[in-house]
């Protein structure tokens, strides 16, 4: 998969595919589009999902972890969860990533980095899915709301039926009422 992504960047090709650790050696960066297609799990959570522009640096960070860096630029459209129109919502989400190579790695970091907020990605062999990684990060960064505007005539009451509530329990019997009265 990731032969087909390294097509035009200037990472010297061999045989074997190119994999995260040399695209971090060779500080590659890659520039994609990705089409709705290949976004499966993306697609679901959207109406409608337009080409993604995507742009990743690797590298390696201070303590020599490898780092991707990037950029997430696309349009779509989200289901509102309040009054369940579309909504158009803009993609611009950058991110920057330490790739480890398992789970015991990727805890060692994140205990390691204290207060200071890590982002690890475990990458389970030494192919990197660009378009997985890409997809995971917008749909880790689509809002839970997407309608903002206070004043939307499509939204729903948010007040069901409060004064028929209370008529109906003054209407009700109260079965203590008639204790009350004995005393």
């Amino acid at each position: 998969m990731i032969a087909a992504l390294m097509a035009s960047t200037d990472v010297a090709s061999d045989d074997s595919p190119p994999t995260y650790t040399n695209l971090a050696r060779a500080g590659a960066s890659l520039k994609r589009t990705i089409v709705a297609a290949s976004c499966a799990r993306l697609a679901l959570e959207c109406i409608s999902l337009e080409p993604l522009q995507a742009r990743i640096a690797f590298g390696f960070d201070a303590h020599r972890r490898i780092r991707a860096t990037g950029d997430i630029r696309g349009k779509c459209s989200l289901s509102c969860q309040l009054c369940l129109e579309p909504q158009n919502w803009q993609i611009e989400e950058q991110f920057e990533l330490l790739l480890a190579p398992d789970e015991t790695q990727a805890r060692r970091w994140v205990d390691e980095s204290g207060t200071q907020l890590v982002d690890v990605v475990v990458v389970g062999n030494a192919e990197l899915d660009l378009v997985e990684l890409i997809e995971d990060e917008v749909i880790l960064r689509l809002p839970s709301q997407v309608c903002v505007d206070a004043d939307c005539c499509r939204r729903p009451q948010l007040d069901y039926g409060s004064e028929e509530v209370e008529l109906t329990q003054r209407s009700q019997p109260n079965p203590f009422a008639e204790l009350g009265k004995l005393k």
